[in-house]
């Protein structure tokens, strides 16, 4: 009797035994236990599951300060602070050349400091009148034959100035441009001479600051309009004249 009681089972008995053997008693049990279940197993606990939510719909968020359902979120650090700007750099301040006084520059004259640097040695550049610069050289290969050292252009140069100390106003003027003796016109101008009576050479040379500054005074008190056109008179008198050309 594996699906029926034992005190169920003997009252069973005690009930055939009263009434004997019947057919109709036997068909009515046999219906009776098809009819019923044997001993029903224990029921098992039902979930419940969750309805899913309609397909396009947006699940409702949590209450204020709830947490959310599922796994918690992982926890992220802190961001870095963002890194501070490098500190400007200062302006470099510049400085504006110093001006020089109007009036104090002539046509040929260098800023020449005083002092320490008198004895600085500077290049210098005039323009000869072409007749003029091949005396000058004429005059250098000459002293070299003759003494076998050739001078140098400021050599030359301080030659001429030592000669002619305390006649330069003289020599200016005497190479400035004259009218025909009984004519009032007609004096030579640049620009309306012969094509090549005006025809200039450069010559270098390399006086000290000092002596170029002495050089440029002594130009103003001769009353030249230039250091080249000062120095182009003192040289014009002061070198031999040019041999003349054997016919």
């Amino acid at each position: 009797m594996s699906g029926e009681s034992r005190p169920r089972a003997r009252a069973r008995r005690a009930v055939e035994d009263a009434l004997g053997e019947d057919e109709d008693l036997d068909r009515l049990k046999e219906l009776a236990a098809a009819a019923l279940p044997s001993s029903p197993a224990p029921a098992r606990p039902l979930t419940a599951v969750p309805a899913a939510p309609p397909h396009g719909a947006v699940p409702a968020a949590p209450p204020h300060g709830a947490l959310p359902a599922g796994p918690a979120a992982p926890l992220q650090a802190p961001a870095a602070p963002p890194p501070s700007a490098p500190p400007p750099v200062p302006a470099v301040q510049q400085w504006a050349p110093a001006q020089e006084p109007a009036g104090e520059r002539g046509p040929d004259e260098d800023v020449l400091p005083d002092g320490a640097v008198a004895d600085f040695i500077r290049q210098a550049t005039i323009q000869l009148d072409f007749s003029v610069a091949g005396r000058f050289r004429a005059y250098q290969s000459n002293e070299d034959r003759r003494h076998g050292n050739r001078p140098r252009n400021h050599e030359v140069v301080f030659a001429a100035l030592n000669a002619l100390d305390g006649r330069y106003a003289e020599v200016v003027e005497a190479r400035r441009p004259q009218a025909p003796e009984g004519l009032r016109f007609g004096r030579p101008v640049p620009g309306r001479q012969a094509a090549g009576s005006q025809l200039r050479s450069q010559v270098n040379f390399r006086p000290t600051v000092a002596e170029k500054k002495e050089i440029i005074r002594l130009a103003r008190a001769a009353g030249a309009d230039s250091v080249s056109a000062f120095l182009n008179a003192v040289l014009d008198e002061f070198l031999p004249p040019a041999p003349r050309k054997r016919t």
